[in-house]
Formats: structure tokens, sequence, C-alpha cells
């Protein structure tokens, strides 16, 4: 992830996006939100508990503005982690 003070931190072509569980398609993950989403719907439809790929498709709902969407992938992500 890359963070800078003008913006959030979003995928680098280093980052292993979502713990594998997306491809790593850094040409296009920065630019194409329904791409991102695409690529995390994927995951989620093989496992509803993968915590990552929540994590992963809020970035998309995010750049799309829709707040609400990406509040509760972030909600979910965070609710299906195990915490100590």
């Amino acid at each position: 992830m890359t963070a800078d003070l003008n913006g959030p931190a979003r995928p680098t072509s280093k980052t292993m996006i979502g713990n594998g569980s997306m491809t790593n398609d850094s040409d296009i993950l920065p630019s194409d939100p329904h791409r991102i989403i695409g690529l995390a719907n994927k995951p989620i439809r093989r496992n509803a508990d993968d915590s990552n790929a929540y994590f992963d498709r809020h970035f998309g709902w995010k750049m799309l503005g829709r707040l609400d969407l990406a509040l509760a992938d972030l909600g979910r992500s965070l609710a299906l982690e195990n915490h100590p």
C-alpha cells in the first residue's frame, strides 16, 4: 500500500491484494473501480467469509463515491477477522 498526504492508501504493484483473494492487476486497479469490485466479488462468491475480499472491494466502492457500501464492506471485513 502507498499513502501520501493527498489521499488514502491504495494498492500498488508490490501489494498482494486481499492476501491472495484477488489477482494483482496493478495496471487497472487504481483507475477502474468496477474492475476492483468485479475481482473482489469472485472470492466472495466462493467464500462469503473472506474478510480480505470485502476489504479489497471497499476500495472500488469508495472510488465510486459509494461510501455507504465501502463502510459496509469494511465493517463486514472487520467482523470476519479473528480478534484476540
